[in-house]
């Protein structure tokens, strides 16, 4: 996957109010795709490292006394942020990774009784350590489900590794991409435009399609929730195509990187290969 996918695929995760999922090794440039999404659509990024004594309350925030004031105060945790990149997501323990699910999915946290709504639009990049690696936890179903896509950022090319060497100042590949709304209010009103762009009958049965086979290769059971965000990110790909109507190609363009990780049955490279092939051998309207 070149440097200008990955940007351009987290861009429409974001857009799409889906979280993205990253598996790859350090140093591979997650931390620099954060920051450059953030400063390019202007708003805020936190960064939280995850490890196998980190908290709940370490993610959420926590009440504390406050003797000058005499009174319960509410200390923000990192998650009270628009941009938060998770970094190794599964070296923490599962109770901690649940703290995220709520967040998630509604953006809002509930701390002894009481909901925070959390600033919108609300992404969560969170990056996890290959299986093979020591003291990782496998992430819960539920958590995976939430997560729109899947990306590695190594997937890179000779000519793409020369590119980043010989030039020290080089662009951001956000740069390159048109359509990118800035600010907050920008961007909401763009993801609900973005949910207002057509797609025709025929293309939704391709869709349809699609997963239905996924489901039977892969043997899967892919819920509506699913179903939702593989709409949802396929009209998001058109608004940044300069469309307002999906194509198929928008639909495949993102159906491998909305699966690769709800198969941990599969090796990624199998999953991958048995998507392909669902695609090269499904008629396109």
């Amino acid at each position: 996957m070149k440097i200008l996918d990955t940007h351009f695929l987290a861009l429409a995760c974001l857009l799409s109010k889906g979280h993205l999922l990253i598996e790859d090794v350090p140093g591979t440039g997650k931390t620099l795709l954060a920051k450059n999404l953030a400063q390019k659509l202007g708003i805020k990024t936190t960064r939280l490292q995850c490890t196998n004594d980190l908290l709940p309350s370490d993610i959420l925030g926590y009440n504390f006394y406050d003797q000058e004031k005499k009174k319960m105060i509410f200390k923000k945790g990192p998650i009270f942020s628009q941009v938060l990149l998770a970094d190794e997501l599964n070296r923490a323990p599962s109770k901690t990774q649940s703290a995220l699910l709520e967040a998630m999915e509604e953006s809002q946290v509930s701390i002894e009784g009481e909901t925070y709504q959390l600033e919108k639009p609300f992404f969560v990049i969170a990056t996890q350590n290959p299986r093979e690696h020591v003291g990782v936890f496998d992430l819960p179903e539920s958590q995976i489900d939430r997560f729109y896509l899947s990306l590695k950022m190594n997937e890179l090319s000779r000519k793409d590794y020369k590119t980043i060497l010989t030039q020290d100042n080089q662009a951001s590949p956000l740069e390159l991409i048109k359509n990118i709304p800035k600010g907050s209010s920008n961007i909401i009103k763009i993801q609900s435009l973005i949910e207002k762009i057509h797609m025709h009958t025929d293309v939704l049965e391709y869709q349809l399609t699609l997963v239905e086979k996924a489901e039977e290769a892969l043997e899967v059971n892919l819920a509506i929730r699913y179903r939702k965000q593989l709409y949802r990110l396929s009209q998001s790909i058109a608004y940044l195509s300069g469309r307002d109507f999906v194509t198929p190609d928008d639909i495949q363009t993102v159906f491998t990187p909305s699966l690769r990780h709800r198969c941990k049955h599969l090796s990624d490279s199998e999953t991958i290969h048995l998507l392909e092939k669902i695609i090269k051998t499904t008629k396109a309207p």
